[in-house]
């Protein structure tokens, strides 16, 4: 065992000098991904605002830890403990997301190159181009709260399937446990790296078949399914150790886990023809956007070339031809199988990094297997659009979250600023409801999912009072008001019948100890 362990350090080693003289020898493609990441994401390295969820975390920690373990997120609540705990630095928060961000996208070009005989290296600018930009990281990692930890679990699973193939490579079982350890972490920070993991897998597969496609040996069905065992291996007993990881945390703590996703599920609650619209809607909102902020034509382009590439492939006589294409059905796949198990798309921040690993990897394959130099050219052109549309559609988004933050705190400080005129001498002895909704006014406000829309829209209950969110920002500006009970929401609920709208001059009122403000209907 000794003996394994020093072969594996010395093995690390060795890798590590690999990685440090990729990025030595491709300056350019750091530089080009530096490039991207701050085009697209590079508001939030500037502004500090932040999106909704973040604004509870601040104000109630313990709150947000006890939901996050009923959401069976404990390694989150850990990496919390281990960076800040309780307290969030945006500044820090931002940085350091984008930074990990950037080291992933590393980690994945060097493991292409690895695993796979690059013919050309504009292949790893295209995959950086299409990868790294999309408008669904911009959603993702909108949330400050735990956008870092998510970012490190990314890293995680990306460096686990690098450890798999150094089980491959070297013949050494300690990568392989590594990896899987890894891998059960990271599936406990976020459970949307669970697909991101079967798809980097699926990716490793087809590069080993693509390698040995250039050999004179056709790869047999045995060797391949003996070459994706040990992903799938690791896969299960990484998730058992999740679930028991989980399981434990749930138990010491006296919580029961939420099961989102059964919640989230619509078969047998709606009719099985309204789901299968709806899941038709959310794949064709995918493959033939439209009005879509977060898609563009990308995958229906590339579902083109990787046809023409394989009817290519297929009049050459080329080998493995069947088990790639098999491989790649299941990759063109993956970003629709929560859509058919939950009977709808889901939250589309849980997208990522899913779809853009697959789109990325299928854009970087197909410019790898296309022979004829004049395709090769409108390739690149078609991706050079396609970029410059993600980076875009992800710079608008960002920016129209942070003119919604400042149009959400003006409109809280204009709020307070009346009370104060009402002649109260201690505000904090008050609770206050906000009764309605209050989009943003302004003109260049685009909506995303949760981008771009105000916190008296999303904080939105049944009982139409935004009051959760709003007052909880309201703490954070230096203004604090008791938390109102759901018995003092809703004789405020029916207290506003009266009152004028905001910002009327009755939209205002206080009844006892409360603060009604009305903002609509």
């Amino acid at each position: 065992m000794k003996k394994k362990c020093n072969r594996f350090v010395g093995d690390l080693l060795v890798e590590l000098r690999c990685f440090f003289d990729f990025i030595k020898s491709n300056i350019w493609l750091t530089v080009f991904a530096l490039f991207c990441i701050t085009l697209s994401y590079g508001i939030k390295l500037v502004y500090f605002d932040f999106s909704i969820d973040t604004e509870n975390y601040i104000v109630n920690y313990n709150e947000k830890s006890i939901q996050w373990k009923v959401l069976d997120r404990p390694g989150l609540i850990a990496l919390k403990k281990i960076f800040n705990g309780h307290y969030l630095n945006i500044f820090v928060a931002n940085y350091m997301t984008y930074l990990i961000w950037l080291i992933s996208i590393l980690v994945i070009c060097f493991m292409l190159t690895r695993m796979y005989k690059q013919k050309s290296k504009i292949s790893s600018f295209i995959f950086v181009a299409i990868f790294s930009t999309s408008p669904i990281i911009a959603e993702q990692f909108s949330f400050v709260l735990q956008s870092l930890e998510v970012s490190l679990g990314i890293l995680f699973v990306i460096i686990s399937i690098l450890f798999i193939y150094y089980y491959f490579k070297y013949n050494n079982k300690i990568f392989l446990l590594v990896a899987t350890l890894l891998n059960a972490y990271a599936f406990s920070i976020y459970q949307s790296l669970v697909p991101a993991y079967v798809a980097l897998s699926v990716i490793s597969v087809v590069l080993f078949l693509s390698n040995n496609r250039l050999t004179e040996n056709s790869i047999s069905f045995k060797k391949y399914l003996l070459r994706t065992t040990p992903y799938i291996l690791v896969l299960i007993i990484s998730y058992t150790f999740t679930k028991l990881f989980i399981k434990v945390v749930n138990m010491i703590s006296g919580l029961t886990s939420a099961n989102i996703l059964n919640q989230a599920q619509t078969w047998g609650k709606l009719p099985n023809m309204e789901i299968l619209h709806r899941i038709y809607n959310d794949i064709k909102n995918v493959v033939i956007p439209s009005g879509n902020y977060f898609f563009n034509y990308s995958f229906f382009f590339i579902i083109i070339c990787i046809l023409l590439i394989s009817f290519v492939q297929l009049a050459n006589r080329e080998k493995n031809l069947t088990l790639i294409t098999f491989s790649l059905f299941i990759l063109f796949l993956l970003p629709f199988v929560m859509t058919f198990y939950l009977g709808w798309s889901g939250a589309i921040r849980a997208q990522m990094p899913l779809y853009q690993i697959v789109v990325g990897f299928l854009f970087y394959y197909s410019f790898e297997n296309i022979t004829n130099n004049y395709f090769k050219i409108l390739f690149f052109a078609f991706t050079s659009i396609f970029t410059f549309q993600q980076i875009q559609n992800s710079s608008n988004l960002l920016m129209s979250e942070h003119m919604r933050y400042q149009e959400d705190v003006s409109t809280l400080k204009e709020i307070d600023s009346r009370i104060n005129n009402l002649g109260i001498s201690d505000k904090s002895k008050y609770s206050i409801c906000f009764v309605g909704t209050k989009s943003i006014n302004n003109p260049l406000n685009i909506r995303g999912e949760t981008l771009g829309i105000s916190l008296f829209e999303l904080g939105v209950t049944q009982t139409n009072t935004s009051t959760g969110r709003a007052s909880e920002l309201l703490n954070i500006l230096g203004k604090p008001y008791v938390k109102p009970t759901n018995e003092v929401i809703q004789e405020a609920i029916v207290d506003s019948e009266k009152m004028g709208i905001w910002p009327s001059t009755d939209s205002v009122k206080i009844d006892k100890d409360n603060i009604i403000v009305k903002l609509s209907n």
